[in-house]
């Protein structure tokens, strides 16, 4: 269920907080972690939004667990130092010894409770209404979902789209420049072995007002495959999917300001005016990948699975 936060039902406040709580925290060598919440935008593979994981000490060992699945590996240093990484950006510490949570509110906004150990005997805790937007329990949730399935693990994730893509276009702009490749009709007179639906590449200059580039070619039998499994393994479906959401806004506008999760948090970031990309795909399924950005950041983001595609198409235009 996802709900906006201006709709958060009001009740009974319990406050108890300790104001003596250092809001500074000198060791970064976690020893125990606890914390549960509540994602609107993040689910697991059967669509479940609440999330409880831990860090705990067994017989000698540091081990990191799925508390609600009861699923654990013995935890190492790269998860470790991620969760003081998230702990740190976020200036989590800051919140030590908050205990300030509101009766009757909806089961997205029951509390969440945080709790990190330290070798050094220090204590980070604090208590609040869950916050279903929270960024820095999404990037935990992240955190925990992508290192269990390095483990082997992948219920933690979010359902992958499985189905073929059966259509896609891709346009780059940089400085004046469109390179374009997409399916096309053309001509009975232009086809190649009786096939009028070929594929294209087209590099224009807008500068000059003249097209460099302009070639067609069969489709490859495996062309549809292999261009699924470019944007399956740079997690395409996934950024998308889990981008809408506007922290600055608090709407699901993200994707019409030109974000979808291959850079950087989005901020008040102007558009370039020398950079473009746009990627529309289709999927047998119904499901579509609209993606079209004047953002930098994104692009930046982006170019390894542009630089991917292109090594691609390069191969099937025979360059």
């Amino acid at each position: 269920m996802i709900r906006n936060k201006e709709e958060i039902l009001c009740g009974g406040v319990t406050d108890r907080t300790d104001t003596s709580a250092p809001k500074q925290i000198a060791s970064k060598d976690i020893t125990d972690f606890y914390a549960n919440f509540f994602l609107s935008n993040r689910c697991t593979s059967d669509d479940r939004h609440n999330f409880c994981f831990s860090v705990k000490q067994v017989n000698g060992s540091t081990i990191a667990c799925d508390e609600i699945k009861n699923i654990s590996f013995e935890a190492d240093e790269q998860l470790l130092c991620g969760l003081q990484q998230i702990i740190d950006r976020h200036e989590l510490a800051k919140l030590n010894g908050l205990y300030k949570v509101t009766a009757g509110l909806p089961p997205e906004y029951q509390p969440s409770r945080f709790c990190a150990g330290y070798s050094s005997g220090e204590t980070l805790g604090f208590t609040q209404n869950n916050d279903p937007f929270a960024i820095w329990a999404e990037e935990i949730y992240t955190l925990f979902a992508q290192w269990f399935c390095r483990k082997g693990e992948d219920s933690l994730m979010p359902p992958r789209e499985t189905t073929a893509v059966k259509r896609i276009r891709l346009r780059y702009i940089r400085q004046g420049i469109y390179t374009e490749y997409g399916g096309v009709n053309v001509d009975r007179k232009l086809a190649i072995n009786g096939q009028s639906y070929l594929l294209e590449k087209t590099i224009y200059d807008d500068n000059a007002k003249k097209t460099l580039v302009n070639k067609l070619v069969p489709f490859p039998q495996d062309y549809f495959a292999a261009v699924t499994k470019i944007l399956f393994d740079h997690s395409t479906d996934l950024k998308y999917d889990q981008s809408r959401y506007d922290y600055e806004a608090g709407n699901y506008g993200n994707h019409d300001r030109g974000y979808f999760g291959f850079g950087s948090m989005p901020t008040s970031e102007e558009d370039s005016k020398e950079l473009s990309v746009s990627l529309h795909a289709e999927y047998e399924s119904g499901n579509r990948l609209n993606i079209d950005t004047l953002k930098a950041s994104e692009i930046e983001g982006m170019k390894p699975l542009l630089e991917e595609l292109f090594a691609y198409y390069d191969t099937v235009f025979g360059e």
